[in-house]
């Protein structure tokens, strides 16, 4: 009986040492335009200087870079940019023209802007491109975002 207790017990110390299968995600945010680019997330109403991307002519960026527990295939990731659904982001072109990427409209709307349900704000899942890779310990999943000069001229 000592010895069934004493198996017992070690196969469920092996059993629970299995490692966990996880998913690492990457989200990059790449500039293909001809102009530079500074992007202001705000959080809580405000722009923290960490809080701030610039990027020049193209220049790709790592927005995101994390895993979640277990194996997922679902778009999305988590960035530490950006702050609650009421915040939005600011998306300069040049220093000078602007357009803003809304997560809930404001009740006073800027003169340029994309909704969320816009394939072109940043702050949208769906507007950004998918790839996963399988592998034996879980999923990559990459999400990449292109600035374009449509982006350019929406803002302009």
């Amino acid at each position: 009986m000592k010895y069934f207790i004493g198996s017992v017990m070690t196969s469920l110390f092996i059993v629970s040492c299995i490692k966990e299968k996880s998913t690492l995600y990457i989200a990059t945010l790449t500039n293909t335009t001809a102009h530079s680019i500074t992007i202001l997330f705000y959080n809580n109403g405000i722009v923290y200087p960490n809080d701030t991307i610039k990027l020049v002519p193209n220049q790709p960026f790592e927005f995101a870079n994390g895993f979640d527990r277990g194996r997922s295939s679902e778009p999305g990731f988590s960035s530490r940019y950006g702050g609650g659904p009421n915040d939005s982001t600011v998306v300069i072109f040049d220093n000078t023209y602007k357009v803003a990427h809304y997560a809930d409209a404001p009740i006073n709307l800027a003169p340029k802007y994309y909704l969320f349900t816009s394939l072109r704000n940043i702050l949208n899942p769906k507007s950004y491109r998918f790839e996963l890779t399988e592998e034996k310990n879980g999923n990559v999943k990459k999400h990449f975002y292109d600035f374009t000069e449509q982006d350019y001229l929406d803002a302009k």
